[in-house]
């Protein structure tokens, strides 16, 4: 077990009621960073906020700071701020909600105006019953800021709260002030890696090129990872503060050439390219944020999976009652070799019991009244399910007949991080219906991709249903059909010139591999360009290229669950949700405005999706099609017929650059349970 016990952070907030919440400092910004925790030598290591400037314990209300630290409810800042070419500034504080339903958390710089802080959009309502611990950024106007060490910082929160003891907790806060290119700062450049590289499992990373006098140097990776920040947002600049000092980043040095070494080994698989920068901290305090090293990739004999909680409890105090949460794994826990358990906590020394469907993981932990990260390593996930699974906390027992403080569950909750064995990626060349194919196997599933279009001409699950089935029945029309030439993914150009481009069945298009899951489709004309890009359990059709003059759409047209079968089957989108109907091209096909749809068959646990990262308001279209016009769905074969850009007159309407997600979800989604878990994992997939 890995485990780092904190018993503060420094996190950032800052104040405006029209400025973007959240915010963090970009890649060539310059700013500097004026910090105040609580003091080294002081018992407490926070603040409690229980009311207008008042820092009191809420119990026996002991004044617990010294006078050269708080006046009058005013926090003495005494650092000298800097102005000169100053052009702007934002508050960034650390705060904790531990006392639920606490509202009216606010703050003023010197004499101003109150400035109420936001809570991340990622927690659900209502916010304030969700235990957190997160770092919002609001700016401050430059004019509420004196030059010079006069600033005076002010807290508050309302009286009211559900058991009569409001309060937040502060461990400290940081004054960011941004400067123009002007300003003088330290430069660099990264060394150990070049765009588009391969990282290593243990990556080195250092400075070259130093120009002026460097004192620390922070590395931090633009990735999906753990959400130790607390807002939710798992793809960011991933770091955290822990009194002023950097935490849950890539690491730090202060010695030349400021070198580290990044162990990637727990980093989970990426659908976009990771990038890597640095913080580089000068002698006068002043730090540049370094343009980042871009397009980092993972080459490794394992995956990763990143699993994201849901039905994150409201509350979530173990002095309370039982709690529990769900958590989908999307692979198949039996090919894991060993997995992780992540969340953060308040006094943790107070659980009495984590359990993952209802076996137990060890905690050793005896910190009270104290914030920790937590990273629990478990060699044998046999417990594991795939698909829903529920972790629950015990409840904390009473001691002499009394209620203990209990532990306390950041949101976003629980998380895991889940080793698969094995490269979860294998291409090969095959013959697969009469034509060269490229035979893509993932750990779902295995596609077969057709050299000379492009085109997906079969999609067959671990069960052996083949949810396309494309078959070549010949060039005459009359014998083509919903049954056989029809079907295919993504299909994209329809009618000349390029008929076919991304179709199978259609010699439109060259098919080459580049790289070790990927593949690259250009047509004849040299007019379209798209890639396959495949991961664990899914795909990507990035289309790069299109012909300026042509619209397209993006089709998936198979046999739903290896079947035709409409009135044993469902579909659904994010609009509509679950839906039974059965619209017949040939009568009523529908047609909406979807980001994502899903399609499944009764009492076949996994559904298929599809999705487009970039909503639009182009019309998207859903119908059944029988291969008999006149028996329609109750023809003897057929396919589904989904299109992105698709109008109801068989019409396409996409223009440009695009991309989309394709993969098999390993439970039926149609019962709300399921499609909740489905939603938790799509909206991550396609940020």
């Amino acid at each position: 077990m890995t485990k780092t016990t904190l018993t503060g952070i420094v996190l950032i907030l800052s104040f405006s009621l029209h400025s973007k919440l959240y915010a963090q400092p970009q890649p060539g910004d310059t700013f500097r960073d004026y910090v105040w925790t609580t003091p080294d030598d002081s018992p407490y290591k926070f603040l409690r906020v229980i009311g207008d400037g008042d820092y009191r314990e809420p119990v026996n209300f002991k004044e617990v700071y010294p006078q050269e630290c708080v006046e009058n409810g005013w926090i003495v800042f005494n650092q000298n701020v800097d102005l000169k070419r100053a052009v702007k500034a934002e508050l960034q504080v650390e705060f904790l909600l531990s006392h639920d339903e606490t509202s009216g958390f606010a703050a003023k710089v010197n004499e101003n105006d109150w400035h109420y802080f936001t809570m991340p959009d990622a927690v659900p309502e209502p916010k304030i019953n969700y235990l957190q611990h997160n770092y919002p950024i609001i700016p401050v106007p430059l004019e509420e800021i004196i030059e010079g060490t006069e600033n005076r910082i002010r807290f508050r929160v309302d009286s009211v709260q559900r058991f009569g003891m409001p309060q937040h907790i502060l461990y400290g806060f940081r004054l960011r002030v941004y400067y123009d290119e002007s300003k003088k700062h330290a430069s660099a450049k990264i060394k150990g890696i070049v765009d588009g590289q391969l990282l290593q499992s243990n990556q080195n990373l250092e400075l070259t090129a130093v120009k002026g006098k460097i004192k620390n140097v922070n590395y931090v990776a633009f990735s999906q990872d753990i959400n130790f920040e607390g807002d939710g947002i798992y793809r960011q600049w991933h770091y955290t503060f822990y009194r002023g000092k950097y935490q849950n980043h890539l690491g730090t040095s202060s010695e030349k050439p400021f070198h580290i070494i990044w162990n990637t080994g727990w980093l989970p698989d990426q659908n976009s390219g990771i990038e890597v920068s640095a913080f580089i901290t000068d002698e006068t305090e002043i730090t540049y944020f370094l343009p980042p090293v871009k397009n980092l990739k993972l080459k490794r004999d394992y995956s990763v999976e990143l699993c994201f909680p849901s039905k994150i409890p409201q509350r979530w105090s173990t002095r309370e009652k039982e709690f529990e949460e769900k958590i989908f794994i999307t692979g198949n826990p039996e090919n894991a070799k060993t997995f992780q358990l992540v969340f953060t906590s308040w006094s943790p020394g107070y659980l009495n019991g984590i359990y993952i469907n209802d076996w137990l993981v060890p905690t050793f932990d005896d910190c009270n009244y104290c914030y920790s990260t937590h990273r629990i390593e478990i060699p044998r996930p046999y417990f594991l399910k795939q698909g829903i699974n529920s972790i629950k906390t015990g409840q904390t027992p009473r001691k002499f007949g009394r209620m203990v403080h209990g532990a306390e569950i950041i949101f976003p909750g629980m998380m895991l991080l889940v080793k698969y064995k094995n490269n979860p990626v294998e291409i090969s060349e095959v013959e697969w219906k009469g034509q060269p194919h490229f035979k893509v196997e993932i750990r779902n599933s295995t596609w077969y991709i057709e050299k000379m279009s492009g085109g997906c001409s079969s999609l067959i699950d671990r069960e052996g249903r083949d949810w396309i089935n494309f078959n070549k029945t010949g060039d005459n029309s009359p014998l083509m059909s919903s049954d056989s030439d029809y079907r295919g993914m993504p299909n994209l150009v329809f009618r000349d010139p390029d008929n076919g481009v991304g179709h199978p069945g259609f010699n439109q298009c060259t098919t080459t591999r580049i790289s070790e899951n990927e593949l690259l489709v250009v047509s004849k004309s040299g007019k379209w360009q798209f890639r396959w890009i495949f991961h664990a359990h899914h795909a990507e059709i990035k289309v790069d290229k299109t012909d300026e003059s042509r619209k397209y759409w993006f089709l998936y047209e198979g046999p739903s669950a290896g079947k035709f079968t409409p009135g044993n089957q469902f579909w659904g989108t994010d609009t509509d949700g679950i839906r039974t109907d059965c619209p017949s091209i040939y009568k009523n096909p529908q047609s909406g405005n979807w980001q994502w749809a899903f399609f499944g068959m009764r009492n076949v646990k996994i559904s298929l999706f599809v999705a487009q990262k970039q909503k639009d308001d182009l019309p998207d279209y859903f119908s059944y099609m029988g291969n008999d016009p006149e028996k329609q769905n109750l023809s003897t074969d057929g396919m589904t017929v989904f299109g992105f850009g698709r109008g109801l007159k068989t019409s396409p309407e996409l223009l440009g650059e695009n991309h989309f997600f394709i993969g098999l979800f390993p439970i039926p989604l149609n019962n709300a349970d399921n499609l909740n878990s489905f939603k938790t994992y799509i909206s991550e997939l396609i940020k």
